[in-house]
């Protein structure tokens, strides 16, 4: 199982924060030379990703460039610099509809689909009605995430501690996910120094089906590994469920009862995602 539960965005203009990046606990790091570098920066920041992802990755990390939208000046020298570096994947920002994906599979080429990930920005309006044929359109898209920052910024909808005006936002874009298999993250939590607030939704992610949510500053990454991962209750529940649903289906009864519930393949799947998480984590470097 691939653990995609923090997700950390660093910009590529700070060379501190990408060398920093190297050593934290982080699943996935997302190069950024998009919304966090200003014009002026763009060209060096896209020199230093490069650079850094030229160096080793210890920790195993997934590590993914967010590159300049379709309508910039930047966007073609990003897409040429990723496909020659050692990137995880390519970011691609603003996706709105099926079409964009096709223009940007025009710029990386269809040689790329076999060794490049894409992962796709939902932050539009547009995007969010579209995200069922977005998610289609190209064999290599693997993951959603979710950009509710510019997304509040369009719609005028307010951030507000239950994110209520969200809901519809993020619940279909986990549907649209599940429809296609793909992992989705949630979006940053801007208030770095709020732990309280940060956990708070974290578990809304996990209870709304996210697999990890998207970080802006590396303090917000260890507890965002602990939200995303099953604890000792939840994961010897688990191994309880599959030791009744083994001995039962051994004994070849065909109805399984464990804590006083019915239990179905359904159930069975879900246990074994939850060993298998609790497995990748433990194995974590």
């Amino acid at each position: 199982m691939k653990l995609r539960r923090s997700v950390l965005y660093v910009p590529g203009n700070k060379p501190r924060a990408l060398e920093k990046s190297l050593g934290l606990a982080a699943d996935c790091v997302v190069y950024d030379l998009e919304d966090s570098v200003g014009p002026g920066d763009k060209w060096q920041a896209r020199e230093n990703v490069i650079q850094t992802l030229s160096l080793g990755n210890p920790r195993r990390q997934e590590r993914i460039v967010r590159v300049n939208g379709l309508q910039s000046e930047w966007c073609e020298q990003d897409i040429a610099a990723v496909r020659s570096s050692a990137a995880d994947g390519v970011l691609l920002p603003k996706i709105e509809a099926a079409e964009d994906v096709d223009a940007y599979r025009q710029l990386l080429g269809d040689e790329a689909s076999q060794h490049t990930p894409l992962w796709i920005m939902a932050e539009t309006a547009a995007g969010i009605l579209n995200m069922q044929q977005i998610t289609i359109a190209d064999p290599a898209i693997a993951v959603i995430l979710l950009g509710l920052e510019d997304l509040a910024l369009e719609t005028r909808i307010r951030h507000t501690p239950d994110r209520n005006g969200f809901l519809y936002a993020m619940s279909a874009s986990v549907m649209a996910a599940r429809a296609s298999g793909l992992d989705i993250i949630d979006g940053v939590y801007p208030a770095f120094r709020d732990s309280a607030g940060f956990m708070a939704e974290c578990r809304e992610a996990v209870t709304l089906g996210f697999d990890g949510k998207s970080l802006i500053h590396p303090s917000q990454v260890d507890l965002c590994n602990q939200c995303f991962t099953p604890d000792e209750d939840e994961t010897r529940r688990a191994e309880q469920l599959l030791a009744v649903w083994d001995q039962n289906r051994r004994q070849g009864q065909s109805v399984v009862v464990f804590d006083g519930r019915m239990v179905e393949h359904l159930h069975v799947k879900e246990a074994r995602r939850v060993l298998a998480l609790a497995t990748a984590a433990r194995s974590e470097p």
